[in-house]
């Protein structure tokens, strides 16, 4: 019997290295598949959710809305400081230091942008709404995206323009969407069915 050439008994480094490289990179495959497939998980079924009204809703943007004014008071502060005590928020700002008015106001809007996209794409609802006990949810009650965060989000400056119109439409919408809802496909449900409005306004 021919002897066993040792390089053939022993498992060459090189391939057991590509083996575990692949094994790894199977391994992530699956639990990103496994991460995808649940996020298509319903949190909630479209049949069985509460949608929020006017009243709550609004106590919700109020409390993000004091949020936002604090950071941006901050902002506002430390632009005085670094900019000759100018307040980027005056008249005179913007005509004697034109280049910090317009980066403030570009900081600002970048800030509020990503205050509602970040926190309903991570958790499904801003400060504010966790506090009230909202959710953002698809329509068929699964999780947004980041995507669907910033179009949402973006959508909601639509909603300002004609005098807060699309804001409105969340009283006589029969799902209680605004206008940024049903641009994005999105629903603001209730966790908790006493958190919902007493109006019965938005139902048919």
């Amino acid at each position: 019997m021919a002897d066993e050439n040792p390089a053939d008994a022993a498992e060459n480094p090189a391939d057991a290295a590509e083996n575990r490289a692949d094994v790894a990179e199977n391994a992530d495959r699956v639990e990103a598949e496994a991460e995808a497939q649940l996020r298509e998980v319903p949190l909630i079924r479209p049949d069985q959710a509460v949608h929020a009204g006017f009243g709550v809703r609004l106590m919700a943007a109020l409390i993000d809305a004091a949020i936002l004014i604090a950071v941006l008071t901050l902002l506002a502060c430390a632009f005085w400081v670094f900019d000759n005590g100018h307040v980027p928020l005056s008249a005179e700002a913007r005509r004697q230091t034109p280049g910090a008015f317009a980066l403030y106001w570009t900081l600002a809007v970048l800030l509020i942008l990503g205050y509602n996209v970040l926190s309903v794409a991570a958790a499904g609802h801003t400060p504010g709404k966790q506090v009230m006990g909202l959710m953002v949810l698809r329509r068929d009650g699964v999780s947004v995206t980041p995507r669907e965060a910033a179009v949402r989000a973006l959508a909601a400056l639509l909603s300002t323009i004609p005098l807060g119109l699309g804001f409105w439409a969340i009283l006589w919408d029969r799902d209680r969407r605004s206008w940024h809802d049903q641009i994005a496909g999105t629903d603001v449900v209730a966790l908790d069915e006493r958190l919902r409005d007493a109006d019965q306004t938005g139902e048919r």
